[in-house]
């Protein structure tokens, strides 16, 4: 069994770890800080902008029932198996 002794020299002034762990902190606070400031701005300046689009948009989400019947009908559902279990739309994307 062997033994390893390590002797180190110290050279320089001690460092306080601390201080330095808080001047970290703080510059990262101060940088969300200052990030949320900005991204609150630019929200304020989002609301002020005027709509360019007033009623029902082009793109629809959700499921429309007619729309589904309406397909059903159209379209001939001849690869379908007969029995009463059919495909059901449970999310629609429409353009």
């Amino acid at each position: 069994m062997e033994e390893i002794v390590v002797i180190g020299n110290k050279s320089g002034d001690p460092v306080n770890l601390e201080a330095n762990y808080e001047a970290q902190l703080r510059e990262r606070i101060m940088a969300d800080y200052l990030r949320q400031q900005k991204d609150e701005d630019e929200e304020r300046w989002r609301e002020t902008l005027p709509t360019a689009f007033e009623g029902e948009g082009r793109i629809k989400w959700g499921y429309d029932a007619q729309a589904e019947s309406r397909m059903r009908r159209e379209m001939a559902l001849t690869d379908l198996p007969t029995d009463t279990v059919k495909p059901a739309t449970v999310i629609s994307v429409s353009f």
